[in-house]
């Protein structure tokens, strides 16, 4: 209900300060949604947080912010991003359209093997031979049927599904 109501900024803004993530992503998202590049420093702050929902939010605004200047920094902030900042960086790449985007998620697919599997998800909806065999051998494997499970193997089919893969449906 705020969208370009711009004499909310400055509340929202205080909310984006917040130390609860609760309250400070709804705000870098919103912030990012009324155009607010003021809010880039900010995001490019959090990339690397340990707050996943802090982060996901960086990317989700630093995507909708989108532009050249964001598209500089991520590539320069590559070169010393680790683990999962690094794989945030480059989902940023790769939903701008940028070709080191994928580059960088194919190192993270090899280096990280506990971001494997996200990394998986995204690119084999681009037909990428290697992680849609990964996504088939991990949907073949038996494994309890717990929630979790189920949504990992729902995200695995979507992937595939998404992939063009006709065996997933």
């Amino acid at each position: 209900g705020l969208y370009n109501y711009s004499n909310a900024t400055s509340f929202i803004k205080t909310m984006l300060a917040d130390r609860q993530s609760e309250i400070s992503s709804p705000a870098s998202r919103a912030l990012a949604r009324m155009g607010d590049r003021e809010v880039i420093e900010h995001l490019y702050s959090v990339l690397g947080d340990s707050n996943a929902e802090r982060a996901d939010a960086a990317v989700w605004g630093l995507i909708a912010l989108g532009g050249d200047d964001i598209i500089q920094q991520m590539e320069m902030r590559a070169a010393t991003a680790e683990g999962n900042e690094s794989f945030r960086i480059a989902k940023v790449l790769y939903a701008l359209k940028k070709e080191e985007g994928k580059r960088l998620l194919r190192e993270v697919y090899t280096e990280y093997p506990t971001l494997k599997q996200e990394v998986a998800y995204i690119l084999a909806q681009d037909k990428d031979y290697d992680t849609e065999n990964y996504l088939r051998s991990r949907l073949s494997e038996r494994m309890n049927e717990t929630e979790s499970t189920m949504v990992m193997r729902a995200k695995i089919a979507g992937s595939l599904i998404a992939s063009g893969d006709p065996q997933a449906k």
